[in-house]
């Protein structure tokens, strides 16, 4: 093999490995945009720190009322409530989020209202079975109403899994609502009661509403 050709597969050798290293280390740099996390801002911070404590709420009061009871269906949707926290847990940890109430102790939250309203809804559900339903009832459909605000502005992760929390609301709504047909008392005075407490629980619906920061 001539000169020549030793220098021109040389010359082509070097600059083929130095084509390979420019593509090894763009790569390297794509992957290393693709795996950074973006900021959130305040307002998705809290939407997140938020969630978490009413979904653990939702889980606590299930478990509560559930031992109280009896009832399957608390400690089944107790269960689910559990996956919904591990679910924005895992936002919170993506976007190093600090987890409110990192012990997670039953019945405590960092959340003032939340503290309040866990303990108003407790009480409430232990009168009775009846009560104890309409107590999910009421806690299905505010995290459902929660959880539609806060997809707003929120990141496409969290309303991915703001999605599926809903969902998840919904089927258990459906649930509290299907058993407490099937166990109504159809006498008139029944019905009256039922549709005076109803009455008065909408008009609290729930009482409180997180600030948002602006």
């Amino acid at each position: 093999m001539n000169k020549t050709v030793m220098s021109f597969l040389l010359c082509a050798g070097i600059f083929s490995g130095a084509a390979l290293a420019k593509g090894h280390l763009a790569a390297a740099q794509t992957a290393s945009v693709s795996d950074s996390v973006a900021t959130l801002t305040a307002d998705q911070e809290e939407a997140l720190r938020f969630m978490y404590q009413e979904e653990k709420l939702a889980r606590d009061l299930y478990a509560a009322l559930g031992e109280e009871w009896g009832s399957r269906i608390f400690s089944n949707i107790q269960r689910s409530e559990q996956k919904h926290m591990d679910a924005v847990r895992g936002l919170l940890e993506k976007y190093s989020v600090p987890v409110p109430v990192i012990e997670d102790a039953p019945g405590v939250f960092e959340n003032e209202e939340l503290q309040a309203l866990y303990e108003q809804l407790l009480e409430q559900g232990n009168l009775s079975e009846q009560e104890a339903l309409e107590v999910g009832v009421l806690v299905e459909e505010t995290d459902m109403e929660d959880l539609n605000e806060r997809m707003e502005g929120a990141t496409d992760d969290m309303v991915a899994v703001f999605e599926k929390l809903l969902k998840g609301s919904e089927n258990h709504l459906k649930a509290f609502n299907r058993t407490l047909d099937r166990g109504d008392d159809d006498s008139d005075s029944a019905k009256a009661s039922k549709s005076k407490k109803k009455g008065k629980k909408s008009r609290k619906k729930m009482g409180r509403k997180s600030k948002r920061r602006s």
